[in-house]
């Protein structure tokens, strides 16, 4: 090698800086150091994001968030509660620009007679509900969504088109409880729609009628009506009972903690606890408790839903507390509510 070229190679070396491999070495202990902070901060924030207090419209885009298991009854991060559409509650100062009701009886008519089909009259209706409509109007609306809900909900047919049901195939070795947990609904519903007296009888390769759950109701307060929903669509409405003067049911969202039939009772004002044998129980054939998650809700005890053996106080502030129903809606309620993934709103 040429002696000018090995000057030059020097006169390279003299000018670099020194150092340079501990320069590399801080310049990577400070991205790590930057970057575990960062991931620090991320999980406290996650860890402390509050459930959310409000319920929003879902759009045809959104997903259907995760919900808790069957054996679980705590709401945590990862199950939040499930959106429902806006209250349907109609405008009062709407005119009324049509004899609705006529209207929809008709239709129905139609559908019991063969000449127009189930689920195309659902879908219609349920668009419905989105254009402005009078309270008198949405009340008959909804009273005829409630009346179609018996063929497309409860009867063992699966109509075409219907995106709410599905038809499951019993593989050999299913249990109706299994089956029921794949699709958030309580097991009884799905010998009710499909004529199973006993989970014993389930046959393998029988096709079954299952709606795809979870269902989640919501309560108004200021007209004593209970309405349902299957995830985020309309089912049907029902009349209630709430609190009388000088006691309240607390707004706010609540989950569906539990279902027990014949639950003895403690009268927490008394203390004289009611056995379902006693003539004077007050509580009817179920019991469905709830658990505050929210709002004035938020760790309130002993409320729930349940019959009454008072079917006259439905409709009116008569109860100490609790969401009361006549006995046998009472019933129907307690087949699709699901402990721990099922929601109730309550609103003034």
């Amino acid at each position: 090698m040429s002696k000018r070229r090995r000057s030059y190679r020097n006169k390279r070396r003299k000018q670099r800086l020194p150092g340079g491999p501990i320069f590399l070495g801080v310049a990577i202990l400070i991205a790590l150091a930057i970057l575990a902070f960062g991931r620090s901060r991320k999980a406290e924030t996650t860890a402390s994001s509050p459930i959310p207090d409000t319920l929003t419209v879902m759009t045809a885009n959104d997903t259907a968030p995760e919900l808790l298991s069957n054996d679980q009854v705590t709401v945590t991060q990862e199950s939040r509660p499930p959106v429902l559409p806006a209250p349907l509650t109609g405008q009062p100062t709407q005119p009324d620009v049509t004899a609705l009701s006529s209207q929809l009886q008709a239709r129905l008519r139609d559908v019991l007679d063969g000449r127009a089909q189930v689920i195309p009259l659902r879908d219609e209706w349920l668009n419905l509900l989105n254009q402005p409509l009078n309270t008198n109007q949405m009340l008959e609306l909804k009273e005829a969504l409630g009346q179609l809900s018996q063929l497309w909900l409860w009867e063992p047919k699966i109509h075409s088109g219907d995106q709410l049901c599905t038809t499951y195939h019993v593989n050999p070795g299913d249990q109706l409880a299994t089956i029921a947990r794949k699709f958030h609904i309580p097991w009884e519903l799905i010998g009710k729609i499909n004529a199973i007296d006993n989970p014993s009888d389930l046959k393998a390769y029988q096709p079954l009628k299952i709606p795809q759950g979870p269902f989640h109701a919501v309560v108004y307060k200021s007209s004593f009506t209970m309405d349902i929903y299957l995830k985020d669509t309309y089912v049907r409405s029902y009349e209630v009972g709430l609190a009388r003067p000088g006691k309240v049911t607390p707004t706010g969202l609540w989950l569906v903690e539990g279902r027990m039939r014949a639950a003895p009772w403690t009268d927490p004002e008394t203390g004289r606890t009611y056995q379902p044998s006693h003539p004077d129980y007050p509580l009817g054939p179920v019991w469905i408790p709830l658990k505050g998650i929210s709002g004035d809700a938020a760790g309130q005890p002993s409320y729930g839903i349940h019959g009454t053996n008072e079917p006259e106080s439905i409709g009116t502030a008569s109860s100490s507390g609790c969401v009361r129903m006549r006995n046998h809606e009472a019933e129907q309620v307690y087949l699709l509510l699901q402990p721990g993934e099922s929601y109730v709103r309550i609103l003034d």
